[in-house]
């Protein structure tokens, strides 16, 4: 049993020591790097067709330690390909070591990434590096070119025959609506019919509210004008004359008779007397009552 303990123990103590001088040092949390400064560029997907879009990736390890990496200046030419976004800067510091990436998205849209093949190979300037030393002087370092592969949309039979093939869909889609034109019409009729109605209604509404104003406004007039004639029996000649005239010209539209038998009164001579005056404004009373 002793045997076999010992035996377990020395297997386990020897799998340490491989673990520890085999496993990459650059996987453990904190592990110093093993070169003060590296760094690598790498386009994903590696490979594309023309005009899609393909992160640029440059990626720098260094040992914060020997370096500084507050004085990082990095030159990252990405010429012919094009940029369309903006380039984002990410840095994790772990331990002794220190990693910051570059990322930018990049498409190619020119003619030097289209080969005279089905395919061309893109490979911008190697990007290049410099950072400060903490016990003094600058560092440089030309980091790795990476490749792309560019593949045309139109193959090269297809560009040299006499009449290219073109590929579309000319079938128009099945036509959908939310509401049914038959339904939609209806009901637009439906509801130009209720506003012209309305309308209607409303100008005859008015119409009505005036002819009542007006009716009323006359009866009020008239009735204001008997009172100033039987007022008149005991004032002057004059002031009966012009109380029965303006009876006279508010009757003119509503009985001609009364109208022309007070303008006869109004303007007859002698002057009306105060009992004629009040005759005259009851027999238009009388009129008006029938």
């Amino acid at each position: 049993m002793a045997v076999r303990i010992t035996f377990a123990a020395s297997c386990a103590a020897a799998a340490a020591l491989l673990a520890a001088l085999f496993w990459p040092a650059s996987s453990r949390p904190g592990a110093r790097p093993a070169r003060a400064l590296a760094a690598r560029t790498v386009f994903e997907p590696p490979a594309a067709s023309f005009g899609d879009t393909v992160s640029a990736r440059l990626t720098v390890v260094l040992d914060n330690r020997a370096l500084d990496p507050s004085t990082l200046h990095v030159t990252f030419p990405l010429a012919p390909l094009d940029t369309v976004g903006p380039t984002v800067r990410r840095r994790v510091d772990r331990g002794d070591s220190t990693t910051i990436t570059y990322t930018a998205p990049v498409a190619c849209l020119g003619g030097a990434c289209v080969g005279k093949e089905e395919s061309a190979t893109v490979s911008p300037r190697a990007p290049s590096l410099e950072v400060e030393r903490r016990s003094g002087g600058p560092v440089h370092l030309a980091a790795p070119r990476a490749v792309l592969t560019v593949d045309r949309r139109v193959g090269t039979a297809a560009v040299a025959a006499a009449r290219p093939p073109f590929r579309g869909d000319l079938g128009a889609p099945p036509v959908s609506y939310r509401v049914s034109p038959t339904a939609l019409t209806a009901i637009l009729a439906i509801a130009a019919a209720a506003l012209a109605a309305l309308g209607v209604g409303l100008i005859a509404s008015a119409v009505l509210g005036r002819r009542r104003a007006a009716r009323a406004s006359g009866g009020s007039e008239l009735e204001r004008a008997l009172d100033l004639v039987r007022s008149a029996e005991a004032r002057s000649p004059e002031d009966r004359r012009r109380a029965v005239g303006l009876v006279a010209r508010l009757l003119a539209r509503r009985d001609r008779t009364l109208a022309e038998t007070g303008d006869d009164l109004a303007w007859s001579r002698p002057p009306p007397s105060g009992e004629s005056a009040a005759e005259f404004a009851d027999e238009v009373e009388r009129g008006l009552a029938r």
